[in-house]
């Protein structure tokens, strides 16, 4: 995406809201990521207390209203920006982009505004205490945040991401030994060990590998996991996790042979 603008230039002031104009610019607002600090969209939990920014995709979807009249511009040229309307404050002029003009039709600007603006995104000012409303498209100047040839089409935004899965991590490699056996206590003999799962938040893990290892010499290791089957198995872990029992109990295929085995386990993992 490429925006040619002639000067970049970020703002945070009050605007006064017009909804009664001949020229409105629809828009529709999602948010870029997960906004921790605000509970906007309602999917996003609001569990951090705290003040931060919040990236937010605009992209205007038409022009309502028609107006031919010639307008000019306060010293330097038009810009667009996003006004952002807060449940407990004034709405404030959040950033904008110049739109390189001084005058021009109403019909004109509105058209130049939805071109200059690009399908672009800002960084707005989130408060854990303060939630946003609604995101307004914003036509103005120097002299006037917003003009009141333009109306102000405010909108809410739609569904964004959540915190996202987190992470875990299963640790190793691991080692287990089932030592030396005699062929006569092959079956049923078990060797465990305790795998240290940590995650960065509460999750649950569905598990893929095989129920059982060919080790050779007529003798098979069934694994379970906490006393389960593996594969496809699903867990659930609290932050910051805990060890999970990995166990290997010996079976007969046949008469076991004497000699020594030495096998590779891969157990894997996905965070659902």
């Amino acid at each position: 995406m490429k925006i040619n603008f002639s000067y970049l230039f970020f703002l945070l002031f009050l605007f006064p809201l017009r909804t009664e104009a001949g020229v409105t610019i629809s828009s529709v607002a999602t948010p870029r990521e997960h906004c921790p600090y605000d509970n906007f969209p309602d999917n996003n939990d609001n569990v951090v207390p705290g003040v931060g920014y919040c990236s937010f995709t605009i992209i205007p979807t038409g022009i309502k209203g028609s107006d031919n009249s010639f307008i000019e511009a306060d010293q330097l040229d038009f810009y667009v920006g996003v006004g952002v309307l807060y449940r407990y404050s004034a709405p404030l002029l959040a950033g904008g982009y110049s739109m390189g003009v001084k005058e021009g039709t109403v019909n004109e600007l509105a058209a130049l505004a939805i071109s200059t603006w690009n399908n672009g995104y800002i960084n707005i000012p989130t408060y854990s205490d303060n939630p946003i409303v609604k995101l307004c498209f914003i036509v103005g100047d120097i002299a006037s945040s917003s003009r009141p040839e333009f109306g102000n089409e405010c909108n809410t935004a739609g569904p964004g991401p959540g915190p996202g899965p987190g992470s875990c991590d299963l640790g190793g490699p691991y080692y287990l030994s089932h030592g030396s056996i005699d062929v006569n206590t092959v079956n049923g003999n078990e060797a465990r060990v305790n795998i240290n799962v940590t995650c960065s938040q509460d999750a649950i893990l569905t598990f893929t590998a095989p129920n059982e290892l060919d080790l050779g010499q007529n003798i098979v290791s069934q694994i379970t996991l906490d006393g389960l089957k593996p594969d496809g198995l699903n867990l659930e872990f609290s932050k910051p996790g805990r060890s999970l029992l990995f166990a290997s109990k010996l079976q007969t295929i046949g008469t076991p042979e004497a000699g020594t085995f030495d096998k590779v386990y891969l157990l894997q993992a996905t965070i659902q």
